[in-house]
């Protein structure tokens, strides 16, 4: 007997059993589709002037992990007890990074307000509490601390400690951290 779902997914959960008898009604599988998730949500009242349909919605998983969603509802009907709405953005999930069922931080992004510096957030490290970036000088590198402000799912602001048009690593500066927390090491001897 072959068995064929009706749309292309994942197995997410098996109820047959090899050899088993199966009446006809049963449901040997479940089968869902991955590749973009909702993400449930609850608008505080003093958030829902600024949400609406279609909005983008920064997402930010376990670890380091971001992206950005849009709201596809937004109820009309209040929770009479904490006068917030429930929404839920479509988070598009093609590679499987994000799993199901799991839990998540949503942050509204409201209207764009002007940044004067912004920097990827792989730049930023943290050295001993503090935040810092590495410098590009005629040696090598410098690390500089920086304090920071607004961010997004990619990017997030400078405020003080560096100039625009800085040269700093972005896609690598762990690994300068790292080099920074040998050198220190072999210095404590």
């Amino acid at each position: 007997l072959e068995l064929r779902a009706p749309i292309a997914g994942r197995v997410t959960a098996r109820a047959a059993i090899l050899g088993g008898n199966a009446a006809a009604d049963a449901e040997l599988f479940s089968v869902a589709d991955l590749s973009v998730l909702w993400v449930e949500m609850t608008i505080p009242p003093r958030d829902l002037p600024m949400a609406r349909q279609g909005q983008a919605v920064a997402i930010q998983g376990e670890g380091e992990a971001r992206a950005e969603a849009r709201i596809i509802f937004l109820s009309p009907v209040l929770d009479p007890e904490t006068r917030s709405a429930r929404a839920v953005a479509a988070l598009p999930n093609p590679d499987g990074a994000w799993s199901a069922g799991g839990f998540v931080t949503a942050q509204l992004t409201t209207g764009a307000q002007p940044v004067d510096l912004m920097v990827p957030r792989g730049a930023v490290q943290e050295v001993e509490g503090k935040q810092v970036v590495f410098l590009r000088n005629e040696e090598g590198f410098e690390m500089r601390e920086v304090a920071l402000g607004r961010e997004d799912a990619e990017n997030v602001e400078v405020i003080f400690g560096l100039d625009e048009g800085a040269r700093i690593a972005v896609g690598n500066a762990f690994v300068l951290r790292a080099e920074l927390g040998k050198s220190e090491a072999g210095h404590g001897h």
